[in-house]
Formats: structure tokens, sequence, C-alpha cells
């Protein structure tokens, strides 16, 4: 039978491999040789991406600006879809705008003016074809807090709230361009479940903030959003209005689940739910509420009714900040929302590339993000509330078939001449409608399938997920997000500490390893080798490591499996015997899977070495990687205890499998310890004797020694 611990190369036949590992399926299928059908000889493949300095420099305006109208020449029909497109999601963002305006505090224009911002610019000059962009609900929710009465701001007025927002959305701009290529990897290293917590605190966020919907202000001729909030009056049950309202909210939520399901036709793809529920809610308002109703009070508040809507663009001002401005709440929120609307973006990014069945692109993302921050920056100064790429939109827009930039920048223009041309009617709109539409959008972002299956997860993974989502709650969506890295990032750096083994090997060494080590480059001992020390029975000189004699004394070998770092180097040091130890000690990290990783690595070793020092040994590292090396080199006093042969050569090719060969030799019968850190005694061959081979063929003695 074959030695399971026998290494199985590509020439070996198919029984050896399933009698090596029976359960195990065959890779490969083999030929009459025994050899295996490869069609290909192995390549490496580039698993990083090239710099974004490198991709700047290939980037041409000229080129880029050429790629769409060159992309529409070939492909006709795709101008119709992304036109029709365009239009569509133009059509289900007036609702959502709206309500994410009111959401924010702010009038319906400025979500409405985000959207022609936002949705043109990032169109046309994004990273991401087919991505939309707009007023979003995840900085909607965070930027009502600085318009609240009982907000950061309470000591100013309405007018000077909306003035320090407009101030905090220009720095968002101004942070989303200078900061891309940041927010693009902090966005990589949030964790799956820091996500799924935000998405589940961004739906509850938004059903939660559509209460207001059941409130009216109980001054004569004053909008609701101009109404101050002691004079904010909550619905009573017995009131007609409560249950109108709640009437228009449940016909939309209807409208949302039922017409997306008609296939007859194809209206439920061809008719926007959320454009049929705005068309039957408006006409339920004014055809019943306002006319049959109305003596009774059965009239809903309208968008006319809470905010004010002047029909047009807004036109250009800067934000005029009154005597004694909160600059800390504004930078404060800045940082937020930038960080909020970096990862709704990039998480976008992200879906469309999935969607599509193409490689992510961090380059694309940070020329995404730096867009958005260029149109941020314009919707601050003209009138708008900022926004970020929007996921739902997005996806819609994907399956419509776009995959160009036109459907985006169509979106933007056709707001706009809703705005030059609409605005009558849109103040018509029922507030309960935006209320069934935004819940109907809470809904579908929660994370259900999730939630089901969170007893199935890893329990950190759940306990992220439920700190993210009541954290994001409680505070802001940004804090969740950070407060969900910082934990998981703690739980990796403990699990991974707790991953470290190590295997320990007692021989004869060829030679004396530090003196030949030393005595290679001729350097002068540095405190590493002590004049005069014994090593294996044998004196070394006292310049440059020089030796009276021939023979080898014990050597011990250490090899460690995982990275060093500072969550690993407390297991790591456990595994060293300085008192039993023999006096040459060797510490290999060839198989360590990433060597040592940061100081706490090196400065741990290098603790060891001079644990081993004070008692006469010596310690000699070896298998180090090319970034290790350059470490210990740039710092070398960081090793100063530790001997680095690998360094002494210069990295040269082929260094380590040469001085492996004569770390360790072990002899026919075999001299072996315990291993996973486990370390007993050596005890001698049953024949006493000790043969001078390389590490590979001692390794073979080992194994016929144990059979």
């Amino acid at each position: 039978m074959a030695d399971a611990s026998q290494p199985i190369g590509a020439g070996a036949t198919a029984e050896a491999i399933q009698s090596a590992a029976p359960d195990a399926p065959l890779l490969w299928a083999k030929g009459e040789d025994g050899e295996d059908l490869i069609h290909s000889t192995e390549e490496d493949l580039r698993v990083m991406e090239p710099g974004c300095l490198t991709v700047l420099r290939g980037f041409s305006a000229k080129e880029f600006m050429y790629s769409s109208f060159a992309f529409y020449k070939a492909h006709p029909s795709a101008l119709r879809k992304e036109i029709l497109s365009g239009i569509t999601l133009a059509l289900i963002e007036v609702p959502e705008s709206i309500a994410f305006a009111f959401m924010a505090g702010l009038g319906p224009s400025y979500g409405m003016a985000s959207v022609v911002w936002m949705g043109t610019l990032t169109g046309f000059f994004g990273g991401r074809p087919a991505m939309i962009s707009g007023a979003a609900g995840a900085m909607a929710v965070v930027m009502g807090n600085l318009t609240r009465e009982d907000g950061p701001l309470r000591d100013f007025t309405r007018e000077e709230r909306v003035e320090h927002l407009m101030m905090c959305i220009l720095l968002i701009g101004a942070l989303e361009f200078l900061c891309g290529p940041f927010l693009c990897a902090f966005v990589k290293i949030i964790p799956q479940s820091a996500m799924i917590g935000f998405m589940n605190a961004l739906a509850l966020i938004l059903f939660i903030g559509q209460s207001e919907s059941f409130k009216i202000c109980s001054l004569a001729d004053t909008t609701f959003n101009d109404c101050p909030m002691k004079n904010h009056v909550w619905l009573h049950a017995s009131d007609v209005q409560t249950w109108t309202t709640l009437a228009l909210i449940l016909v939309t939520l209807f409208i949302m689940w039922g017409l997306p399901k008609i296939k007859r036709f194809g209206i439920g793809h061809i008719i926007p739910a959320s454009l049929a529920a705005i068309v039957v809610g408006t006409a339920i308002e004014w055809g019943i509420f306002r006319t049959v109703l109305l003596d009774q009070g059965g009239g809903t508040r309208t968008v006319g009714e809470t905010a004010m809507l002047e029909a047009g663009l807004p036109g250009f001002h800067f934000p005029v900040l009154p005597e004694g401005a909160n600059w800390r709440s504004i930078w404060m929120y800045a940082i937020s929302l930038t960080l909020v609307g970096g990862v709704e973006t990039v998480m976008t990014h992200e879906v469309v590339n999935s969607l599509l069945k193409e490689p992510p692109s961090s380059f694309d993302a940070i020329q995404e993000c730096s867009v958005q921050g260029i149109a941020n920056f314009l919707t601050g100064l003209f009138g708008g509330m900022g926004g970020s790429a929007l996921v739902g939109e997005t996806v819609i827009n994907v399956l419509h078939g776009a995959r160009g930039r036109l459907s985006g920048t169509t979106a933007g223009i056709t707001m706009l001449f809703i705005m030059l041309g609409l605005a009558p009617l849109v103040r018509l709109l029922p507030i309960a409608v935006l209320t069934g539409i935004i819940w109907t959008v809470a809904v579908h972002t929660f994370q259900w399938k999730n939630l089901r299956h969170l007893h199935k997860v890893p329990r950190a993974d759940a306990f992220i997920i439920v700190l993210v989502t009541v954290v994001s709650v409680v505070t802001n969506l940004a804090v969740g997000i950070a407060i969900g890295v910082a934990v998981a990032s703690m739980w990796h750096v403990w699990e991974s500490g707790n991953l470290m083994t190590a295997s320990a090997l007692v021989g004869i060494g060829a030679a004396p390893a530090a003196a030949a080590a030393v005595a290679a480059t001729g350097e002068k001992n540095r405190g590493m080798l002590k004049e005069g020390r014994k090593e294996g029975g044998e004196e070394v000189g006292k310049e440059n490591g020089s030796m009276k004699g021939k023979g080898g004394g014990l050597r011990k070998l250490y090899k460690v499996n995982a990275p060093l770092f500072f969550g690993s180097t407390r297991p790591m040091l456990r595994v060293f015997n300085y008192l039993e130890d023999p006096d040459d000690v060797v510490v290999d990290l060839s198989v360590s899977h990433g060597g040592i990783m940061d100081l706490s690595g090196i400065t741990a070793l290098n603790e060891a070495g001079k644990s081993y020092g004070e008692v006469g040994k010596h310690v000699t590292l070896v298998g180090l990687d090319p970034k290790s090396l350059a470490m210990i080199a740039k710092y070398p006093d960081m090793a100063s205890h530790l001997i680095v042969p690998g360094l002494r050569q210069g990295g040269e090719e082929g260094w380590l499998e040469g001085y492996l060969g004569e770390v360790m030799t072990v002899g026919p019968e075999g001299i072996e310890l315990g291993l996973e850190m486990d370390v007993d005694e050596p005890h001698p061959t049953e024949h006493g004797e000790v043969e001078v081979v390389g590490m590979e063929e001692g390794r073979q003695g080992e194994k016929r020694g144990k059979h």
C-alpha cells in the first residue's frame, strides 16, 4: 500500500493517487503512459491589479470619449434601449428623490436637482457604464440629523441649518474626489457580514423614517417642512385622514408587489410599478378623498403641502454660513456621508460587475468615486442634496439591457425636463404614495435570506450582522460600518493567531550553520555569536566565525507553519525550549505562507534569539521571503540577536535550498521528535549510527525508520 505521507507528483498513477486519498476525485484524466492529459502549460496569473498611477499614465481622454460613440456605432439597437431605460428610471426616481429630500429635511427640488447633476455627470464620465446615480436614501437619513430642530444644529434657524448642510455637501464632493483610492481600499476590507448589517440598518431606517407621513402641521397656511417641530401633530385613530393615508399606502404596496408579476403582454416589464402607483394613488386622492370625503377631512398631505416646489432648476448659490457656524458638525457629517456614499457606490459597482460577469476594476471604481465627488460638489452649488450610486435603479437599468453611458445621462436630462415643465403636477402627488414606495424599497433592501440563516453562519459573523444593524440604527450608518470593520478585523487577528502551528526536528548538523553563514560573507561577529563559545562540541573562533575542528553537533530545526504577526507571536514563543534545546537552533519560515508580516513578528524572533544567546546558544533564521528580507535589511537592528544567512548572501537565487540541505542530517533509522509544538528530548537510533545526508534524503530515512 502506498505511503500516504509520500508526495504525489504529476506523473503518479491513478492507482497511487486513489490509494493515497481514496475519497479524492481525480483532477486530470490519465494517458496510456500514466501522464496527466493537460493541454497547456501552467502559467502564473496576475492577481494584483496594476497601480492607479500606472493606469492613469496610459489613460487617454480622447479614447475615453470616443469609446462611448464607438460602442453605439457598433450596437445601434442599444441606443433605443438605453434612452427608454433612462426615461423609465427618471420616472422611478421622481417619487424616490422627493421622498429622500423630505427625509433630509429639504424641499423636493433638492432631491430632483441631485438626479439631474449626479445622473448626467456620472452617467457620461463615470468609471462604470450602466450605473445610475442620484439622491440616495442612505445619505438622506444621515443628512436629516443636521436639519432637525433637535439635532446638533439646534441653536440655528432652519435656513441656517440648510446652509450648513449645503457646505457639508461641498466638502463631501471634495473628499470623494480626493479620497477615491482610500474609499475603494476601505470597501475592500469590509466583510460580508458588515455589508449585510449595513443593508439591514438602511432598510430599518428607511421604514422608520416614513413615520412623518402620519403627522400634520397644526398651523394654518404653513407647509409641513416650514412648520416648527412643536407644531407637528400625530394623526389619531379616530381621524379619517389616518385611514385614508393607510389606504393609499396599502394600494401602493399592492401595486408595487403585484404589477411586476403580470407577464401578460409584458405589462409588468413595460410599465414601472412606481409610476403606476403614482398615477393610481393620485387619482384616488383627488378623485375620491378630496371630493367624496372632503367634508370629513379625508384628504391626505401632498407634496405641495409639504414643501414649496418652484418650476425650473435651482440657480447657483454658494453656502453662506452664519457667524459662529458649527464647523465641527459640518466636517463630522461630511466624513460620515463620504464614507456612506462611497460604500454604496463601490457596492453598486460590484453588483454591476456581477450581473455582467466582468472582473472587478479598482481603477474604474476610483474613477466613479472621483466623478461622483465632482458631481456632488456641483450639486451643492446648484441647490441639490448630493447623492451616490443607486443599487436598485442600477439593477433595473442593467436588466433593461443597458450597457453604455447614455441611460444614466438620459435619466438626468429627463428629470430636468420634469422640473421645468411638470412641477405643477408633482405638487399634487400624495405623500402616502411616496411612503408606500419607500417601504417597498426598504422591504427589498432588507436581507431576509440572511436573517433566516443567521443561526447557521459562524457566530462571529452573526454577531457582526446584529451589531452593525443595531449601531447603525442608533447612531448612523457610517459609525455602524466602521465598528463592523473594526470588530471583524479583531476577530480575524484572533483567529489567525490561533492557527499558528509548528513542528520540530533534531539531527546532526553537517557543518556548524551559524559559523558557516558568517564565514561565507566575511562579516565580523555583531553580537550574534559570542567570542569563544562552544558550538556542537567545537570552538567558534574570534575572527569571522572560523572553526577549530570539523565535527558537527546536535541541531534543532523549528518549522513555523503560519505567518508571524502581532496576533501569532505569543503562541510561537511557546514552542521554544531555551534551556533544553541544543546550542544550534534553526527557525525555518519557508512554509509559513507569508513569513514575517510586521514589526511584532521579527521582534518576537529577536527576543527568542536574545534568550537563547543568554544561555550560550544561537538562532539562525532561514526561509524568509523577499519582503521579510527587505524589512530586516532596512532595519538590521531588529534582528541583532539572529543569524540571517539569506540576508548576508544578498538574496541569491537558490540559497534556501542549499542552506536547508546542510541544516539537518538524519540517520537511516531516524532521529525524530514530536510535532505540533510538543517537543521531547531526542532519542538515538536503534543502531546508534549517523549518516551525513541532505535534507530530502534525511526525510526519506526518517520515514523508513518509522516503518
